[in-house]
């Protein structure tokens, strides 16, 4: 496993601009802060919390580099092997890649219920088909 220090480097420290759990799929946002990817802007995934903000104007770290092993909420029911996106009904959350959006990445483990903390390979792809 990489050190803090290495993980910091390859990833980015951000400012939360709303209370963010840990594992939330975020978005950059013209405010120059994060926020749960919904339905208004999951096409601007950037990654994945790596720690909680409780409230606006705390720090998170986002694991943002290609090819990391991640963690992240489950919606619904996902299978291996498949990828994911941003869940538009549910902030910060993920659900099996259905559209033309972004896609985060690709499913590890099996998600069988909405709330399954699941692993991906991270390969973010905003013109995903």
């Amino acid at each position: 496993m990489p050190s803090q220090a290495l993980f910091e480097q390859a990833n980015g420290t951000f400012i939360a601009g709303e209370a963010i759990a840990l594992y939330d799929v975020v978005t950059y946002e013209t405010d120059e802060q994060i926020d749960k990817a919904d339905a208004t802007d999951e096409l601007n995934a950037i990654g994945v919390a790596m720690n909680a903000a409780a409230a606006q104007g705390d720090s998170v770290l986002v694991a943002t580099a290609p090819g990391q092993k991640v963690p992240v909420v489950a919606s619904a029911a996902i299978a291996v092997g498949v990828r994911v996106m941003p869940d538009a009904a549910t902030p910060g959350r993920v659900i099996t890649h259905t559209t033309t959006l972004c896609s985060l990445g690709i499913a590890l483990q099996a998600a069988t219920d909405a709330g399954d903390v699941i692993q991906i390979l991270l390969d973010i792809n905003a013109n995903a088909i």
